[in-house]
């Protein structure tokens, strides 16, 4: 089964999938994900907390209907995850809070996925993205899809 790029705005949201995911299973899986996320643009150190981004995506579902996250889903399991944020301009999505599972880290997910969640934005009617991070700015500058 290939990548495929599925938006939530729920943490509930894969309990009637296919292969079922129940809210504390996704939530203990996106908490993994960003267990070692580092934050290109922060050379220091990351400030947030895995625990801390997937309380900002929670949070950010609830001030506006048009945010999501999107999950790359790899044989029924998420393998990647990214932040997308309305910001009122119209037209435009922030995407913020890349994160691929290490162990599928230098194999091109990452713009693979990318790539995805902009034809899916697209489609919506979204025509311009703001790379909140150096990876996703690389992304969207290599496939013009900014």
């Amino acid at each position: 089964m290939p990548l495929e790029a599925l938006a939530i705005s729920r943490l509930d949201a894969l309990t009637h999938a296919k292969e079922p995911i129940n809210q504390a299973e996704l939530e203990q899986r996106l908490t993994a994900l960003y267990l070692d996320y580092q934050n290109p643009d922060n050379l220091t150190h990351n400030t947030e907390t895995s625990e801390q981004i997937v309380k900002i995506l929670q949070a950010s579902w609830q001030q506006n209907p048009h945010n999501c996250a999107y999950l790359g889903m790899f044989n029924g399991k998420p393998i990647a995850c990214v932040g997308c944020f309305d910001d009122g301009v119209n037209e435009q999505r922030r995407l913020q809070y890349l994160s691929v599972h290490p162990a599928n880290r230098g194999r091109g997910i990452e713009q693979k996925f990318v790539k995805q969640v902009v034809m899916v934005e697209r489609k919506k009617g979204i025509h311009q993205f703001m790379p909140a991070e150096t990876t996703i700015h690389q992304i969207l500058q290599q496939y013009e899809l900014g």
